[in-house]
């Protein structure tokens, strides 16, 4: 979005927008060229010049990830509509992305609260046919933070144990040291460390 705003100043102070909005006029084929008279084809010479500059604009201003996409693009307006309907999207393109999300979305897994039970919320599932499952308790596979926590944890302790060159032996006490370090840590969930908010008392 802000890339295309920026592209767009750009093209309009360089006097080249219409080109990339509306394309420019172009012979149907080499026959129809030769009826045109000199006015008019200095005029598609010059159009065609602009043309190729804002196309030029617009490859330098992609990254090299997304400059394969638009290279059969041979005028600036082809290569603009590309771009737009793959990050931004037509309305029929922008269905389509809405009809896929909603096969990501055919079962919401949340936790036990009120923020996803209004009626509002409750109704928008059941007209899209998505079904709503609550997490299971006691399950940390289900729940994202404790899996990141875990995960958080045994990093830690792997970490201890390459730093001393440590053997596997020590795992257990490596990650009993890294939950140690953990509790006694500040976090902004909190604004304390883990062991203040369960014990209400400095470690």
């Amino acid at each position: 979005m802000i890339w295309s705003i920026q592209m767009k100043t750009l093209f309009i102070s360089q006097g080249l927008w219409s080109f990339v909005l509306n394309g420019y006029k172009q012979p149907t084929d080499s026959i129809v060229f030769t009826t045109w008279n000199e006015n008019k084809k200095e005029q598609y010479y010059e159009n065609q010049m602009k043309d190729a500059k804002a196309l030029l604009y617009i490859q330098q201003g992609v990254s090299k990830t997304i400059f394969p996409r638009i290279t059969v693009a041979t005028v600036a307006k082809e290569a603009w509509d590309i771009l737009q309907n793959e990050f931004k999207g037509s309305d029929k393109v922008i269905f389509i992305k809405l009809q896929s999300l909603w096969k990501d979305f055919d079962i919401l897994l949340m936790k036990e609260g009120g923020e996803f039970n209004d009626h509002k919320f409750i109704e928008f599932c059941k007209k899209n046919g998505i079904k709503k499952e609550l997490t299971i308790r006691r399950t940390p596979q289900q729940n994202g933070v404790a899996e990141r926590k875990n995960r958080t944890t045994v990093e830690m302790a792997c970490s201890m144990l390459q730093g001393k060159s440590l053997s596997k032996p020590f795992y257990a006490e490596a990650v009993s040291m890294a939950v140690y370090i953990l509790n006694r840590s500040p976090t902004k969930t909190v604004q304390n460390t883990l062991y203040e908010a369960w014990f209400k008392r400095k470690p």
